[in-house]
């Protein structure tokens, strides 16, 4: 994988721009935009979510999160520079919060709304993977994908102890 990425980086060298967008599918192209997408809506959402957080250990871990998404948003957007896809729109950098009243959400809420988030995320992320013919395409989701996996085992494991996971009914004949 590596050695066939490396070629093409290699090959692109000198590529005018409407050469680069021939180097991957309509399909490609489309699953990178959706899912920098996403993660700028991800990004947006949970530093909202941050501004009506209380506790401290899940504002630490939420934090860490949104590290994770810039991280991921960075691979994404060099992607698709790299290819000359239209970038989307970028949400606001700062959330102004003094209209927020704090007191509505609770940090559960929070929790399992960014939880649900992230298997979304994972789907499409694989979705991505699945869909990358191009090995520079595929590397780049391969990273995401190790990067969202860890953070999603962090929060889930963090939401068991903190008793945010809602328990599903047993089956018992």
């Amino acid at each position: 994988m590596k050695i066939t990425k490396i070629a093409e980086q290699i090959g692109n060298i000198g590529k005018r721009d409407d050469q680069k967008e021939k180097l991957i599918t309509i399909s490609e192209a489309h699953t990178i935009w959706e899912t920098l997408t996403a993660k700028y809506d991800a990004m947006h959402l949970t530093n909202i979510l941050l501004i009506f957080t209380k506790d401290d250990a899940l504002k630490i871990i939420i934090k860490d999160g949104i590290e994770a998404l810039k991280k991921q948003i960075v691979i994404m957007e060099k992607l698709m520079n790299n290819y000359n896809v239209p970038l989307t729109n970028r949400p606001p950098e700062k959330i102004h919060h003094s209209d927020i009243d704090i007191n509505i959400m609770t940090d559960q809420v929070i929790y399992r709304t960014i939880h649900t988030g992230m298997q979304g995320n994972l789907m499409l992320i694989v979705d991505g993977f699945r869909h990358a013919i191009s090995s520079i395409p595929r590397e780049a989701f391969r990273n995401i994908m190790i990067i969202e996996m860890d953070l999603y085992d962090a929060f889930t494991e963090y939401g068991k102890l903190k008793g945010y996971l809602l328990s599903e009914p047993s089956f018992r004949p």
